[in-house]
């Protein structure tokens, strides 16, 4: 990644912002995860967004600003049965995203954390559960990009720290 990312830059110098969403959902009781699958799913869902954001820092440094938007969840909140690996990882990235938010705060570098609940995306394709199907049971994917556009368009020296986003009503359906 570093030297994909290194050429992007190079090519493009003006990108200023950066929206990391990566990750996926397993949700398990612990003991059913090898420590192979563990260390992989830490790497998807957490040490990615660090990584990216770490080779990101100095272009943003130089450049004395910056957006770094991190695409959590409500899991980063407060645990839940079967769901220890997504929220240690979630967890991980909310601790990351504030103590970035002050290592960077003198270069004009906002750092936002978006806590979204559940979200109707293809994230649940090979989930045994989902929102309900009723509209209020989630968040819908231009909600987030609503969201997005509001933490851009503050002014310079105002930060979205962090952002919870919630369905109306939570309900969920499971096959």
């Amino acid at each position: 990644i570093p030297e994909k990312l290194s050429d992007l830059l190079v090519s493009n110098p003006e990108i200023d912002v950066f929206i990391s969403n990566a990750g996926y959902g397993s949700f398990e009781n612990l003991e059913n995860f090898s420590p192979e699958q563990i260390s992989s799913y830490i790497n998807d869902n957490l040490t990615s967004h660090l990584v990216v954001t770490r080779c990101l820092l100095p272009h943003f440094k130089t450049r004395n600003r910056g957006n770094i938007i991190l695409m959590g969840s409500e899991a980063a909140l407060e645990g839940a049965k079967k769901g220890s690996l997504y929220c240690a990882a979630k967890f991980g990235l909310r601790g990351f995203s504030q103590s970035i938010r002050q290592e960077t705060s003198d270069k004009d570098i906002r750092v936002t954390l978006i806590n979204p609940g559940m979200v109707r995306t293809a994230f649940f394709d090979e989930l045994k559960f989902r929102p309900g199907n009723d509209s209020d049971n989630a968040i819908e994917a231009e909600d987030i990009a609503n969201v997005v556009f509001n933490i851009l368009s503050m002014r310079s020296g105002t930060v979205i720290d962090e952002i919870n986003l919630t369905p109306q009503k939570k309900v969920i359906s499971f096959d």
